[in-house]
């Protein structure tokens, strides 16, 4: 694949990511299931562009299913249901920090960016850092 295939496929895996993070911080039902719904629409859309990206004809079903399934059908019923049971109340948020939630994108962003082979010293720093010897020296 290109640049600019790879480029695209990790941008939107990165929104995929974001979304996740994003809805661990919904503390509303309804926007939760927004959210949602946008997470299967980006989902849609990642599995249609490797289907593109590798020529396999099988990803645009998979990608429509997806998209028609979660992005569709599961939300509107899941409205529904909120309306008629009338809990459109505030939920417990998992995350209630705002710092570990942008902490959490940052970190991601790194593991990312990180594609490029390591050299001879950068993993022994990174073998120190793991088992915490830094910390004892």
């Amino acid at each position: 694949m290109s640049d600019l295939l790879f480029d695209i496929a990790h941008m939107l895996a990165g929104g995929l990511v974001l979304l996740s993070f994003v809805m661990l911080y919904q503390d509303r039902l309804s926007a939760l299931l927004n959210v949602y719904a946008l997470h299967a629409v980006v989902l849609s859309a990642s599995v249609a562009w490797q289907a593109y990206a590798q020529d396999a004809a099988h990803l645009y079903i998979t990608a429509a299913i997806a998209l028609a399934f979660k992005a569709v059908v599961i939300p509107t019923a899941l409205h529904r249901i909120i309306r008629r049971l009338g809990i459109h109340r505030e939920i417990e948020a998992v995350v209630g920090d705002l710092r570990f939630f942008l902490g959490a994108i940052e970190g991601e962003e790194i593991l990312v960016a990180d594609d490029k082979p390591k050299r001879d010293e950068e993993m022994a720093i990174d073998e120190r850092i793991v088992t915490g010897d830094v910390i004892a020296s």
